[in-house]
């Protein structure tokens, strides 16, 4: 039984029983279940917005998840009934709607478990009905697209992840009835998923996002217990390292506020993650364990299924002054300051053109901003000639310096200083820019830096825009920005050959609605020799010496572009 062993039951009521908080979380999730069971069961109901199942495979994967869990921990015949009677209705839908395959994969590994979990009561009418619906509208379909090449087959994103993983546990779970047609299934299923995993860097971050890269690792993690259950255990992936560690990259994304790094289409807001616990019992760290009850959130059934009991050290103790992914992210964390920054392809799946973008928090507030993802119910937002025609997938709804917006073909790469754990640079390659772009950043506990080298690649050197944005009240002081509200005191100054100081906007989106942020700017001219500017971020307008980060950015610059004039002078600017 997935999830489960022979022994479930009997450990989950031990742990309940020896654990007030254990019992806590049970006493929670058997009041959910109560809820569930006096609600009608799950009918088929597709997002007006955008034609799909997806929340109804949600909603159906959240009830059977905790109505299984309620059951094991009571022994409650209502909870396995009701899992019984969830089912069968999924599996009396006109379909699962296979034409937005990841609606299918979710309903079928909602399905699959609740048939693993209650087939031992079910009649032989209700097993041969369920296991007929998962073939039917699960199994057959994603046998096509496996066999037809669909593009989430390929494409190395959260959809590789969720589809092949919701395939995986579905034929792992019904082989011992449908076994010819699960054995295929598992044969072209197991290595897509193998190649999807591939996608995680050594220290578990994820090139979309933290959004996407739990969401991805959820699957994987049930289509690995799914095989175990089944006895295939030697059918495990082999590439699991990246999602044990995931939890590293989860807890480096989420800031001292308690919000996320939101680049491209994650969401700022913490998600709390079902699989927590299992990254605890693999990766065997007490600080995982730790980050398992720090995530904000309500407790999931997975919590008790995988629960570790919270241990006396915190789990932001332990991480790094620095992390570099290679997945495409860099962080600075500094006490209660922080800053991470994009880096990776502009076109990874549900980025923006956003490279080098940061956002900014110090003493715990955020006080640079990312603006956040675009409407996901319009037509043409994943569809690549359209998505960047939408203002928050655009480089000007970032915070960069930038001449024009950013390509498709645009990457960066992170730097690290051997020497000085507080900063890191950004080396933007785009080859539509018309400047070579170096960017730096360094942290401290109550201040931060943002320096930028463009040298020009064209006779005529174009002007650039620095630019990033707040949610906080903000006003004009002399030639520096003061920030107010929770942040008073803060301050954000410019420093440039020009002089010019920082304006104060509201954000605009093309004539739509304004967005409740400022965008503080500074339209500036680059010499021929190139430009260097910083913005200084500090308490009272005690601004932090630029000098050794500057020095830093023009031997970064002579190393890697010796030809360029402004790296063989001085570094004045600083």
């Amino acid at each position: 039984m997935i999830l489960f062993n022979p022994f479930g039951a009997q450990t989950l009521r031990r742990c309940v029983a020896g654990n007030a908080h254990a019992a806590e979380i049970a006493d929670y999730l058997v009041a959910q279940a109560c809820e569930i069971c006096r609600a009608d069961v799950v009918s088929h109901v597709l997002d007006p917005d955008r034609g799909t199942l997806l929340e109804t495979s949600r909603l159906l994967g959240g009830r059977i998840f905790t109505l299984g869990t309620a059951w094991m921990v009571t022994g409650h015949a209502a909870f396995r009934n009701r899992i019984i009677d969830e089912v069968q209705a999924a599996a009396d839908f006109p379909n699962w709607n296979r034409q937005h395959f990841i609606d299918t994969a979710e309903m079928m590994t909602a399905v699959a478990i609740g048939y693993d979990w209650s087939k031992d009561v079910m009649t032989a009418r209700q097993r041969g009905a369920v296991v007929d619906g998962i073939v039917r509208l699960g199994l057959h379909p994603g046998l096509g697209s496996l066999k037809g090449g669909s593009g989430w087959t390929t494409a190395g994103t959260n959809w590789t992840l969720v589809c092949s993983g919701g395939l995986v546990v579905a034929a792992a779970l019904l082989r011992s009835e449908r076994t010819p047609l699960c054995e295929e299934v598992l044969d072209l299923a197991l290595p897509i998923l193998q190649s999807g995993l591939e996608h995680f860097d050594a220290g578990g971050g994820w090139p979309e996002g933290a959004t996407y890269g739990e969401y991805g690792a959820r699957y994987a993690i049930l289509a690995h217990e799914a095989l175990a259950a089944a006895g295939l255990v030697q059918r495990q992936p082999q590439a699991m390292n990246g999602v044990s560690r995931h939890w590293r990259f989860q807890r480096a994304m989420v800031g001292p506020s308690g919000m996320v790094f939101n680049a491209g289409d994650s969401l700022a807001t913490a998600q709390r993650s079902p699989v927590a616990g299992w990254f605890a019992r693999r990766d065997g760290d007490r600080e995982a364990a730790a980050w398992q009850w720090e995530i904000s959130g309500k407790p999931h059934a997975f919590d008790l299924v995988w629960y570790n009991s919270p241990p006396e050290v915190k789990s932001v103790n332990g991480s790094p002054q620095r992390q570099i992914f290679d997945a495409g992210y860099a962080v600075l964390r500094q006490g209660r300051s922080y800053l991470a920054a994009r880096s990776g392809r502009n076109s990874t799946n549900h980025a923006h053109l956003d490279l080098g973008s940061f956002v900014l928090e110090i003493d715990a507030q955020r006080i640079v901003c990312d603006l956040g993802r675009g409407d996901y119910t319009a037509a043409d937002y994943f569809d690549p000639k359209g998505r960047f025609h939408h203002f928050p997938a655009q480089t000007r709804a970032h915070n960069v310096a930038f001449a024009q917006e950013q390509s498709l073909d645009a990457e960066a790469r992170a730097i690290i200083d051997e020497t000085e754990e507080a900063r890191f640079a950004i080396e933007v390659s785009d080859p539509a820019s018309p400047f070579r772009h170096l960017r730096a950043f360094q942290l401290a506990e109550d201040a931060a830096i943002v320096a930028d080298l463009l040298i020009p690649r064209q006779a005529l050197p174009p002007t650039v825009t620095w630019q990033c944005h707040t949610q906080l009240p903000a006003e004009v002081a002399d030639d520096f920005v003061r920030f107010g509200g929770s942040a008073k005191g803060l301050c954000a100054r410019l420093v440039s050959p020009s002089g010019q100081a920082l304006t104060l906007a509201p954000v605009a989106a093309d004539g739509q609605q304004s967005i409740p942020a400022s965008r503080l700017a500074a339209v500036l001219p680059v010499p021929p020799e190139g430009l260097l500017v910083a913005c200084l971020f500090s308490h009272d307008a005690d601004w932090p010496d630029l000098a050794g980060l500057s020095g830093w950015l023009m031997r970064i610059a002579q190393d890697r572009w010796p030809d360029a004039a402004i790296a063989k002078r001085e570094h004045a600017d600083g």
